[in-house]
Formats: structure tokens, C-alpha cells, sequence
């Protein structure tokens, strides 16, 4: 419940500074096109502010691909690990996050039934996506109204979302 405006915020900075770094990074690297192909020993080469973010970057997708196999696992405690590892990430490498999201992710993860959580959406303010047991909700939201409301003197909302199964090609 903290407003964000993207457009005239840092998170253009952010684009910006990644760009940078790729361009730094192909001409190390001539057969680098994007950030996906870049790995951490290439930033490694580099050392400004920058790298942070495009750090995020590689990691964050490498975390991807490592979330979706402990999804095909079924391995909810692994897929929780890499939320919080992306949350973490964002909070200190791409720095985008705010206080208010980090109390809810902090005060997520001391809730029962709770996995992971992380920032979700473009940073700055927003909310948060929490990975709970089904059993877990009804004392989750109640916990985290409480405590939000505590120390922010803010009602927030507390949304229950379930997964889908993705996207899917139709013939």
C-alpha cells in the first residue's frame, strides 16, 4: 500500500545501468547479445555500481530455472529458498526495494506454513507474494494485518492467490 510512479523513478535507472553493463560486457564478449547469456564469471570482470543490477539480472534467471525444477520436484522448501534469495537480490543488488515491503517479507518468513517471499511487481512500493501452506492462510492474514497495521497504521490488503498451470500453446 506504498504508491510507486515507474515511469519517473529509479527503475528507469536501473534499465539503463543494465544496458550499460551488457555493452561493457559485449565488448569483452562479442558473442553476448543479452543479459541472459552473460554468466557471474563475466561480471566478475567488472567492477562499478552497475554490475549490481545486471547481477540481479543473471542471477534472478538463473533462480528461475532452478524455482521451476523444484517445482517439477514438488520441492516447496527449495522453491521457497529461491523466493527469498530473489526478494534478497532485489532488496540489496537491484535495490528496489522499500521499508514496507521488506517488514512484510521479514514478517512473512517468522509465519507458520510460510516458505518464501519476495517483492513482486516493479519495486519501489507495492506488495509482496508469499509461499504458504493452504493451511497456513487464515492465520497468515490474520498475523500479517496485524503486524502491518501496527507498525505502519496501515490496513493492507492480504490477496489469496493459487497457481495456474502456466502457459500452455494451443494448436
Amino acid at each position: 500500500m506504498v504508491k510507486h510512479e515507474l515511469g519517473a523513478s529509479v527503475y528507469r535507472e536501473r534499465v539503463a545501468e543494465c544496458k550499460a553493463v551488457l555493452e561493457a560486457i559485449k565488448e569483452k564478449y562479442p558473442v553476448v547479445n543479452s543479459l541472459r547469456e552473460v554468466t557471474p564469471d563475466m561480471l566478475a570482470d567488472f567492477n562499478w555500481v552497475p554490475v549490481k543490477r545486471a547481477r540481479h539480472v543473471v542471477s534472478e534467471n538463473m533462480r528461475v530455472q532452478a524455482f521451476a525444477n523444484a517445482c517439477r520436484a514438488g520441492n516447496i522448501q527449495s522453491m521457497g529458498v529461491y523466493f527469498s534469495q530473489s526478494h534478497r537480490s532485489l532488496q540489496t543488488e537491484f535495490e528496489v526495494s522499500c521499508p514496507e515491503i521488506d517488514f512484510l517479507v521479514e514478517a512473512a518468513m517468522q509465519q507458520n506454513g510460510c516458505f518464501g517471499a519476495r517483492l513482486t511487481g516493479g519495486g519501489f512500493g507495492g506488495c509482496t507474494v508469499n509461499l504458504i501452506t493452504r493451511e497456513a492462510v487464515p492465520d497468515f492474514r490474520s498475523r500479517m494485518r496485524q503486524a502491518y497495521q501496527y507498525s505502519y497504521g496501515i490496513d493492507p490488503q492480504v490477496l489469496l492467490c493459487e497457481p495456474g498451470n502456466g502457459a500452455s500453446t494451443f494448436a
